[in-house]
């Protein structure tokens, strides 16, 4: 009896001892698991502000691009403007010289015209003259000084 009674009392002892373990070891698989999530949350943690300082990059990056093309965009039709404009500055000195030199042209054309006209006149005259002379005489000689004696209006 004495026997059954100590080993009653060792199985009940190898009971709670078993019973102490097991809890012990819930226990501790339950800080571990609460370690594992703390640990997983604070990846996720910095996972996410690595995604939104990523995020934020590639929106900067994107409006820098933006800025760019448009910066781009810009300068493109300025330097088109600037092209038209010396293209047109460059034709209308282009006709202005023309202009010029067909003016210049004409100018020496007019001249020479006038040239001409002047020395048919004075040719004219002078053969007017010579015919009147030849006609009338030399100029004074007639009594009211005309070469007709003042009957030709001289």
């Amino acid at each position: 009896m004495l026997q059954h009674q100590n080993e009653v009392q060792k199985q009940a002892l190898r009971q709670a001892a078993e019973q102490q373990r097991h809890q012990f070891e819930v226990q501790v698989e339950q800080q571990l698991r609460a370690q594992e999530m703390s640990v997983d949350q604070q990846a996720n943690y910095q996972m996410m502000g690595l995604q939104q300082a990523a995020h934020e990059q590639r929106a900067l990056l994107e409006q820098q691009a933006n800025q760019s093309v448009l910066e781009y965009e810009q300068k493109k039709v300025q330097d088109e403007f600037a092209r038209q404009q010396y293209d047109y500055q460059k034709k209308a000195y282009q006709k202005q010289e023309e202009m010029q030199r067909e003016m210049e042209k004409q100018r020496q054309a007019y001249a020479q015209q006038h040239r001409a006209l002047q020395e048919a006149y004075a040719m004219q005259a002078a053969s007017a003259a010579a015919n009147l002379y030849a006609h009338h005489g030399a100029p004074g000689v007639g009594a009211y000084g005309g070469p007709c004696g003042g009957g030709c209006g001289w």
